[in-house]
C-alpha cells in the first residue's frame, strides 16, 4: 500500500477512534449494544447475502457491523443469540470504552442468563 494512503487510512482510524472515545464520554455512556449481523446466516459455499433487497458480498455484509469495533481497537465482545424459527439474525455486540472489559463481561453473563434470550421465536 502506498505510504500516503497508508497514511491517510491511520488518520481517519485515529479520527473515528477520537470520536467514539468523545461519544462514550460526552453521553456518559458505559456501553453500545449494537447488532452483529444485517443478514441471516449465509451459506457455506454462499458468495453474495440478501442485505435489505440487494446482494452483496458475504465478508463486506458480515463485516459491516462489526467494523467500528475493529477499526477503532475498542473492547468489543459479540453475543450470538438463539434463532430458533427465525428468518431474522440474532445476536449483538457489546462496544465498551478500554478498561470496560469487566462490564461487557457481566453484561454478556446476564444476557445469557435471561429466558428470552435462549428462547426467541
Amino acid at each position: 500500500m502506498p505510504a500516503d494512503v497508508d497514511a491517510a487510512l491511520a488518520r481517519a482510524r485515529a479520527a473515528l477512534a477520537e470520536a467514539l472515545r468523545r461519544a462514550f464520554h460526552d453521553e456518559a455512556l458505559h456501553l453500545l449494544l449494537l447488532p452483529t449481523t444485517p443478514c441471516v446466516t449465509p451459506g457455506r459455499r454462499d458468495q453474495t447475502v440478501l442485505v435489505e433487497g440487494r446482494h452483496e458480498p458475504v465478508e463486506a455484509a458480515l463485516s459491516r457491523l462489526t467494523a467500528l469495533a475493529s477499526v477503532t481497537g475498542v473492547p468489543a465482545k459479540s453475543v450470538p443469540g438463539d434463532r430458533r424459527g427465525l428468518a431474522l439474525p440474532v445476536g449483538v455486540q457489546l462496544l465498551t470504552v478500554p478498561g470496560g472489559e469487566f462490564l461487557v463481561g457481566r453484561v454478556t453473563a446476564a444476557l445469557g442468563a435471561l429466558p428470552e434470550a435462549r428462547t426467541l421465536g
